[in-house]
């Protein structure tokens, strides 16, 4: 189950990476020095629950205050499948078949995109009626997947975090 999240989230980062950047070939080399080296941990993307909390709220009140009679979309269930094909991976057996991303808004009023893995959710373009948003685990500090009811800290993935400054159209 872990592996497939933390595949799901290193494959998001790497690919952000990889097509957020332009042929090393023809940068400086100073230019290619600042860029990552290797591919990101999912340490490195995790943002506490206290933080994503706070900036999906803030995404909420702006919402609300800008279209009253519209209800604001609290986050996406999305297939991990989905996800995988998006990213060209293919034959990845998935313990999670489903993740969660919230929109937020962060202090600085940029756009966030937070993922966290999801139990019993059930999508069908067939039965509609019957889709539920599942529940929705969290990462602890060292990545690793963990239920709502942890006693450990909270985090959710930060799916900006690789590459909000060079991303381009």
């Amino acid at each position: 189950m872990k592996k497939c999240i933390l595949l799901i989230a290193s494959a998001i980062a790497l690919y952000g990476i990889t097509a957020c950047s332009r042929d090393k070939k023809q940068e400086p080399k100073a230019a290619a020095d600042k860029k990552l080296a290797a591919q990101e941990s999912i340490q490195e993307s995790l943002v506490s629950y206290e933080v994503a909390s706070a900036d999906i709220k803030r995404y909420d009140s702006l919402y609300r205050a800008n279209f009253h009679n519209n209800p604001p979309i609290m986050y996406y269930t999305v297939r991990s499948i989905d996800l995988m094909a998006a990213m060209d991976i293919k034959d990845t057996a998935c313990n999670y078949q489903y993740v969660r991303v919230n929109l937020a808004l962060d202090t600085a009023f940029r756009f966030k995109l937070y993922v966290q893995p999801v139990v019993n959710a059930y999508i069908s373009k067939d039965k509609p009626s019957k889709n539920t948003g599942g529940t929705g685990y969290y990462f602890n500090e060292k990545g690793e997947i963990i239920s709502p009811e942890a006693n450990d800290p909270r985090y959710l993935a930060d799916l900006n975090a690789p590459c909000p400054n060079t991303c381009g159209n």
